[in-house]
């Protein structure tokens, strides 16, 4: 339970992170719709989804090419507390 409690609050410790939590609460995204709205490189944002994902915050689905990102049930419940 405390390593969940802490990958949690890690994950929603960074500013960047908090972002793709609400562009994720608005609608599921593609990584290149993220990076262009946050503007960052590749590799730093595959990291901040990474750690996301594995905190349980979002989903990544594949569509041919693309993966599309949504928030689970958790992500949801943390978005909407932080409106």
């Amino acid at each position: 339970t405390i390593a969940r409690m802490s990958a949690t609050h890690h994950a929603l410790s960074d500013p960047v992170r908090i972002t793709i939590l609400h562009l994720l609460d608005v609608q599921p995204l593609c990584v290149c719709i993220i990076k262009s709205c946050i503007g960052i490189a590749d590799s730093k944002l595959s990291y901040h989804l990474t750690v996301m994902k594995k905190a349980g915050l979002i989903d990544g689905e594949q569509q041919g090419n693309w993966i599309i990102y949504r928030l689970t049930d958790k992500g949801q419940a943390f978005a909407k507390e932080s409106r």
